[in-house]
């Protein structure tokens, strides 16, 4: 179902809205697909450090193979602020698409369907930053808390 972002908020591309959570691309290799927070207006003009937690998950697709969509998934700081690290996702998540055997299977489902705990700091953010949460493929967002260092 096409996603109606929460006022103030904006989207680009493919956004759906998914039982309780957002789907963000349309495709494995949708790169093109966002949603955005509004301005960060509580933080004023100073710049601040702030943390973005949320929680991830990568789509995994097939009926005889297994086929995972790439695991890139990008935070951005949009307005003001440098966004730090941006690994969310572990990197012991693998597979290829092709058919698998059945503990081969078992093992890529409990790697890829789970929620993964994910945060960022961004830098030097104010009042006219806004977060903007985007990727490569078919990724789900959920429970996005902003919080002030």
């Amino acid at each position: 179902m096409a996603y109606k972002a929460p006022e103030g908020w904006s989207i680009a591309g493919s956004v759906f809205e998914e039982p309780g959570h957002v789907r963000i691309g349309n495709s494995g290799d949708d790169s093109s697909s966002s949603l955005t927070t509004p301005a960060l207006e509580a933080l004023g003009n100073t710049p601040t450090d702030i943390t973005v937690r949320f929680k991830a998950a990568t789509l995994l697709v097939g009926a005889a193979g297994l086929v995972p969509d790439d695991r890139t998934i990008r935070v951005e700081a949009s307005g003001a602020g440098a966004v730090g690290s941006e690994v969310y996702l572990p990197a012991t998540l693998s597979g290829t698409a092709e058919t698998v055997d059945q503990a081969t299977s078992d093992r890529m489902c409990d790697e890829y369907l789970r929620w993964y705990d994910c945060s960022v700091k961004i830098s030097g953010a104010t009042k006219d930053t806004r977060v903007v949460f985007t990727g490569t493929g078919r990724h789900f967002f959920d429970e996005i808390v902003i919080t002030k260092d």
